[in-house]
């Protein structure tokens, strides 16, 4: 798991791929994300169109088709 402010996620997801990654908010508690989590990561530089639809639902969607 990653939170969109984290950017070392970058290098990770570059190092293992970004179907390894959820994004979490930490809603509702400090330091939350909530409501521009998705911003954080549609925003960071260094990802891909791929990785970044993986992180915002892709990867969640996967996870519960299992």
């Amino acid at each position: 798991g990653a939170e969109p402010d984290e950017t070392p996620i970058v290098g990770a997801i570059q190092t293992l791929g970004s179907k390894n990654f959820v994004v979490g908010s930490d809603y509702p508690h400090p330091p939350s994300t909530f409501p521009n989590t998705a911003a954080g990561i549609a925003d960071m530089p260094g990802l891909s169109d791929e990785a970044r639809m993986d992180l915002l639902g892709d990867n969640l969607q996967r996870l519960f088709r299992m």
